[in-house]
């Protein structure tokens, strides 16, 4: 099962591995009560290290620039240089990033045999759904403002669940960022924040203020640069391919969000696919009728989702 899966480049986890063993002894005619056995992790590791497996994360293209140390220091003198010109304080030394945020999240990890190298997954990279723009400080205190971009090209793409105050929903075609989203991210979030931070601490109204931004397209875009000098923020671009150690949220923020939200998937993910495959068997035998159809299943599960995501969204 596990070869098999891997072949397609489809993802195993334990609960998988473990829903698998019982589903095989509870179709075993000799084995009446075998099903009532509760397969733990610790048992399934026992397994899949004797057979030859490991959990294990899909592999990257993606590497890190060979002279990282060089970037990091111009990057950081950077930082300094417009930090001493205009005296920022730390409260507007600014770090803004989108996160892709799944409504039907999976981990990033899958049963692997230990002698393959290269280790792909289909779909661990979709983010289809929605993305979150998020704002934090030098301090790591995160902005109680944030903007929801779903996908769409109507505002009837938007969660019928209304925002918290502070928060706003936006929508593009792709669910990505682009100048139009950024120019409202910037009049929205990014200016009312500023000056609560400058009206809290009884700073000038001119006080700049600092973001550490990435090289996105639609960032470093002419209307999206003069708006943020109009508002008095300076901009410091992160170097590409990066954000994964010069990105404050990517480090703290959304990694931790996210493993959120893969580790509340884990928990019904092995039982959700067995569950699928029994059904589709039982459908075929015309037996569909005693219990509710796959269809059914899976928007409810779905509903259930996207509440808890929302859930653990409004807890950060």
């Amino acid at each position: 099962m596990i070869d098999a899966s891997r072949a397609m480049g489809q993802q195993v986890i334990t609960s998988v591995v473990s829903q698998n063993f019982k589903e095989m002894l509870r179709r075993d005619p000799e084995c009446a009560h075998c099903d009532l056995i509760e397969y733990g992790k610790s048992w399934v590791y026992k397994w899949l290290k004797k057979n030859g497996y490991s959990f294990r994360k899909p592999t990257s293209d993606q590497k890190l620039p060979k002279q990282l140390n060089v970037l990091k220091r111009k990057f950081l003198a950077r930082i300094a240089l417009k930090v001493q010109k205009h005296n920022i304080p730390r409260d507007l030394i600014l770090n803004m990033d989108e996160t892709g945020v799944e409504l039907t999240p999976t981990i990033d990890r899958t049963i692997q045999s230990k002698e393959i190298k290269n280790v792909k997954v289909k779909g661990t990279d979709d983010m289809r759904q929605i993305t979150v723009s998020v704002l934090i400080d030098y301090n790591g205190r995160l902005c109680d403002r944030l903007q929801v971009i779903w996908q769409g090209k109507t505002k009837k793409v938007q969660a019928t669940i209304e925002p918290p105050e502070g928060w706003f929903y936006d929508q593009t075609k792709s669910h990505r960022q682009t100048t139009e989203t950024s120019l409202r991210f910037i009049e929205n979030v990014l200016v009312p924040w500023r000056r609560e931070v400058i009206a809290r601490n009884h700073l000038p109204v001119d006080q700049h203020a600092l973001l550490i931004w990435d090289v996105y397209a639609s960032h470093r875009s002419d209307p999206v640069i003069k708006e943020l000098e109009a508002n008095n923020i300076d901009v410091v671009f992160i170097d590409a391919r990066c954000t994964s150690v010069f990105q404050p949220l990517d480090v703290f923020i959304n990694g931790p969000f996210k493993q959120k939200l893969k580790n509340l998937e884990c928990i019904e993910e092995g039982k959700s696919m067995v569950d699928g495959t029994i059904l589709d068997e039982e459908e075929k035998d015309g037996t569909s009728d005693e219990k509710p159809t796959l269809k059914r299943r899976k928007k409810k599960r779905q509903l259930e989702r996207e509440k808890n995501n929302w859930t653990i969204l409004i807890s950060l």
